[in-house]
């Protein structure tokens, strides 16, 4: 089990791992800036996580290492079933939203996945489907928020939840 904790005040939080049946936690990041949202990849080798609130790391709970793979807005991590793909969400360049973006970790080749329109704040949120090929997402305007999914490689995105309660003046 892997997750956030600041056993020191006036620390930011590093990142421990557990065994699931219990033992002494093993600190895994030292750095002065917090580090959240731990993420194992599906072979349990590689933890990801967010520093700062600005920068995607990943780190071997065994061997140490870590290593910064991009920028990341990140309020989730997400790997893909086969390990090569970490989703995050990050600032889409000269826009003012967010969007979600796929990042291999061995290769550090980064793609944008979703692309929000103009009238949004941003796709956050994001989930693969346990075969990898489907995307759930978060997409946000000025007043609400909405589920979507579309094909990880790209095509038709489907709006599936309708929130006209929020905001709605009423």
């Amino acid at each position: 089990m892997a997750f956030s904790w600041s056993p020191e005040t006036g620390r930011g939080a590093d990142i421990y791992v557990v065994m699931a049946d219990g033992g002494p936690p093993k600190r895994i990041t030292t750095n002065q800036a917090a580090d959240d949202l731990p993420t194992w990849s599906p072979d349990g080798t590689q933890l990801a996580f967010v520093r700062a609130l600005k920068s995607l790391m990943i780190v071997s709970p065994q061997s140490g290492g870590e290593r910064k793979l991009a920028t990341a807005s990140a309020f989730f991590l997400s790997w893909n079933p086969k390990g090569n793909a970490i989703l995050r969400s990050d600032w889409v360049g000269g826009r003012n939203l967010l969007a979600v973006f796929a990042i291999d970790p061995a290769t550090g080749v980064n793609r944008q996945v979703t692309f929000p329109p103009e009238n949004s704040t941003g796709d956050t949120s994001a989930e693969l489907s346990p075969d990898g090929k489907q995307l759930a997402f978060t997409r946000c305007t000025l007043g609400n928020c909405d589920i979507y999914t579309m094909p990880i490689l790209g095509g038709r995105v489907h709006r599936i939840t309708h929130d006209e309660s929020s905001f709605s003046g009423d």
